[in-house]
């Protein structure tokens, strides 16, 4: 992009902007139409079906919503009550709910899922622990009411658990000693149990919502889960590491941000800065003799934000395929949308490639009069793109079964945004667009 640095950023690592492209950026564009931030905020939901711009534009996005939010409640436009202000620097620790309206807690991190003990948190966390018990950071969620009459009174809670801290997970203080303290395959198995997914089935008892153990449904998916790969991307040479010689399966889901739903009952789970476990000590791709293909995964690493030293999580130090110089193709098996069948525990968990790899923060479905489904979907890296996309199949009209690849087969688009206040959905097909071998695409799998 033509702004190297969001707008906002603090510099962090993750407010970097690693698109190398010419494009114009969104606040580019904005400024060229010369449109208020109101303006923008509502013509943007309506041309992305309801897409939130906020982590494309940041404070600016924020500060749009505030005053939006003031308009709402000044003239009692659409909501039923008095809304809260965003909750923006300084940040509230804590939880800020309208007038006449109560919060309370469901289930915390640490939390059991079953008949086994709750984790006691006087000591550090482990791996058979957590395992059962609820994961940290929860993101993204999502409610699958029971059948009948039932589903106003019970149903599965699917929550993504996005990251976690390191300090916490293993006990050590002050927090600043992780970056120096000896670390363990033990301490890092325990962390990726944090990350993942949980479902669980909660039931409303006397006004009140609560977990209700035991149940069969009841599972935790983490950093280690055996899950499927497939699409268009699947047995890609890419996708094909020395644990996984087929580019089929994949040890694991991480940093699930926000999420998604489909029509016929399944959960979709987004990796998003799944970039941050993976560390390239060496810069270079050690054991890779061909020049060019050395250099290629080498610029896809830059690209997607893989550095030495990552995150600081460490947990390249002791599991290896987290060194992405020895597995230069683990990383690629990360950044997909994962849908997961909350009501069958015992089928894995499949990565979605036809949506795309990128640092995915949601898949918004979208189902019109002749059942066509769509998927919205945004890259939370500063200065990317939005994508849908639309599968080849109409949906059968059927709440939870549906045609098992519904997902691997139809075309990903990318918005393009002009300054007259228009835009173009633009199909990421291969031998379109460009997307040809003369500019480096050798397949659909590589476009994606």
């Amino acid at each position: 992009m033509s702004s190297k640095l969001h707008p906002d950023s603090k510099l962090k690592i993750n407010d970097i902007t690693r698109n190398e492209s010419n494009n114009p950026s969104m606040m580019e564009i904005i400024e060229q139409r010369k449109i208020s931030r109101r303006e923008f905020l509502k013509s943007s939901v309506t041309a992305t079906a309801g897409i939130t711009t906020m982590t494309l534009l940041g404070t600016a996005a924020m500060e749009s919503m505030a005053s939006f939010a003031e308009d709402i409640s000044k003239h009692g436009l659409l909501l039923g009550f008095n809304p809260v202000s965003p909750n923006l620097q300084p940040m509230i620790d804590g939880i800020t709910v309208p007038e006449g309206y109560t919060a309370r807690v469901l289930i915390s991190w640490g939390d059991s899922i079953n008949d086994k003990p709750n984790w006691d948190t006087v000591s550090a966390m482990d791996e058979e622990t957590q395992l059962h018990c609820y994961g940290a950071h929860t993101d993204g969620m999502h409610f699958f009411p029971w059948p009948g009459q039932a589903g106003n009174q019970r149903g599965l809670l699917v929550t993504n658990s996005e990251y976690c801290d390191p300090p916490l997970v293993n006990n050590i203080t002050p927090a600043s000693d992780y970056a120096k303290v000896p670390i363990t395959l033990a301490m890092v198995r325990t962390q990726q149990a944090a990350h993942g997914v949980n479902i669980i089935m909660i039931e409303k008892k006397r006004k009140k919502w609560s977990l209700s153990r035991n149940w069969y449904f009841n599972q935790r998916i983490t950093g280690n889960t055996p899950c499927v790969i497939s699409g268009p991307a699947a047995g890609h040479e890419l996708m094909k590491t020395a644990a996984d010689a087929t580019g089929k399966n994949v040890l694991g889901t991480l940093n699930n941000c926000s999420h998604g739903y489909t029509p016929w009952g399944t959960y979709l789970t987004c990796e998003e800065n799944w970039n941050g476990y993976f560390s390239n000590e060496s810069g270079d791709v050690i054991g890779e003799l061909d020049l060019d293909r050395k250099l290629n995964i080498l610029k896809g690493q830059s690209r997607y934000g893989v550095v030495k030293g990552g995150f600081g999580y460490r947990w390249h130090e002791v599991d290896e395929r987290f060194r992405a110089d020895l597995h230069p193709h683990e990383p690629h098996r990360f950044g997909w949308v994962v849908e997961i069948d909350p009501r069958n525990p015992w089928d894995k968990p499949i990565k979605r490639t036809a949506l795309g790899r990128m640092k995915h923060e949601g898949a918004q479905v979208v189902v019109d009069r002749q059942k066509r489904v769509a998927f919205y979907m945004g890259d939370d890296e500063r200065n990317e793109y939005i994508y849908k996309f639309v599968c080849a199949k109409k949906w059968n009209g059927n709440p939870q079964v549906t045609d098992p690849d519904m997902l691997d087969k139809g075309t990903l688009y990318v918005a393009k945004f002009n300054a007259d206040g228009s835009g173009d959905w633009m199909p990421l097909i291969w031998g379109q667009n460009g997307l040809t071998p003369e500019n480096g695409f050798g397949s659909q799998a590589e476009v994606l």
